[in-house]
């Protein structure tokens, strides 16, 4: 199941490169984001965090949706054939990896998996809601709130009042 979640999110990544509309970018950043917020709710047993983390990349999909609907409204969505079919072999590619029962990575991730299983005999469904805020983990959470932070000083000091509208009344 992890290789079929990394390589799905590998594909789209791949497929990112590829696009050049507005609204076909900002589709596959929605789809990106969901991938990794499904990654991340899988590796971390709880998905409380993916579904926060979602929400707001969502949050800021739809503030970005408006404003690239408002400057290319009227621009028109191509689509070539020769697209459609490098989509169509990626993902009969990731597909045939998925399945192919010889895939050289699968030994290696269900050992894997059979000793991190065996190893651990407490109940780690007790110690993930913490695992966030612990020593490894509190950098991002720390990283997250600074970002926050100086982003909300930039957007006060840009829309600053004594300055002026941002944009002219004609």
């Amino acid at each position: 199941m992890k290789i079929l979640f990394f390589s799905f999110g590998m594909l789209f990544s791949l497929l990112f490169s590829y696009m050049t509309h507005p609204l076909t970018l900002g589709f596959m950043l929605m789809i990106q984001t969901l991938w990794i917020s499904l990654i991340i709710g899988q590796i971390s047993k709880t998905f409380w965090f993916s579904y926060i983390l979602f929400i707001t990349f969502l949050g800021g999909l739809l503030i970005l949706f408006i404003y690239m609907t408002s400057i290319s409204s009227y621009e028109l969505f191509n689509f070539s054939f020769k697209y459609l079919m490098l989509m169509m072999l990626l993902f009969l590619l990731t597909l045939f990896l998925i399945f192919n029962k010889n895939f050289f990575f699968m030994n290696y991730f269900n050992n894997m998996d059979s000793m991190i299983n065996n190893s651990l005999m407490i109940n780690l469904n007790i110690l993930n809601v913490n695992k966030l805020y612990n020593a490894p983990n509190n950098f991002i959470t720390i990283f997250l709130i600074l970002y926050l932070l100086i982003t909300l000083l930039i957007v006060v000091k840009i829309t600053d009042l004594f300055y002026g509208p941002m944009r002219k009344n004609f």
